[in-house]
């Protein structure tokens, strides 16, 4: 006999209709359901007052409410692992780090963007171009200012190419 559930206010709210069509009630008759195991089922009501079932909620907090004892123990686990990592922990006020950018900024006065161009940024860029250690070298001018961003490779020696922009800006004539 194969049992099927009818709409809900059809035949009642709990009622089912086998294949062969006798009419048979919640209680006498399993109710094909959506998967869940008997036991697991449980009737309820909504707020429109129909019965119907439902399986019980799954999760991680639903399983902490039917397992008090093993949230519990678990949540001491945490805090005695947070209390013995707590002295490892590093803190500075001062904290290390390194540069990834080195800028060089020359002011030129009364001069106006492309003259900072013309005059400047041309010879700052063929400078830098040469500097090993470098990823790219970006220029803008502006009125009266000029200014390189010149980004630090991967791996490389932040006070060597420092030392290297330095000494290639301080090259440039005039």
């Amino acid at each position: 006999m194969k049992a099927t559930q009818t709409p809900q206010g059809a035949e009642g709210p709990l009622s089912a209709k086998s294949s062969d069509g006798n009419e048979t009630s919640r209680e006498a008759k399993d109710v094909v359901s959506k998967g869940a195991p008997e036991k697991y089922l449980r009737e309820t009501q909504n707020f429109s007052g129909q019965k119907g079932t439902q399986s019980p909620p799954r999760g991680p907090v639903s399983w902490m409410a039917r397992n008090p004892v093993a949230a519990n123990i678990a949540l001491v686990i945490l805090l005695v692992g947070g209390l013995l990592s707590l002295p490892r922990l590093r803190q500075e006020i001062f904290p290390e780090f390194q540069l990834d950018f080195i800028s060089v900024s020359v002011v030129y006065r009364g001069a106006d963007a492309t003259a900072v161009e013309s005059g400047i940024l041309l010879a700052m860029e063929e400078a830098l171009s040469g500097v090993d250690g470098t990823k790219e070298v970006s220029l803008t001018a502006r009125e009266s200012l000029g200014t390189a961003m010149v980004e630090i490779a991967f791996g490389a020696n932040p006070d060597k190419v420092l030392a290297d922009v330095r000494s290639a800006v301080d090259g440039i004539k005039s």
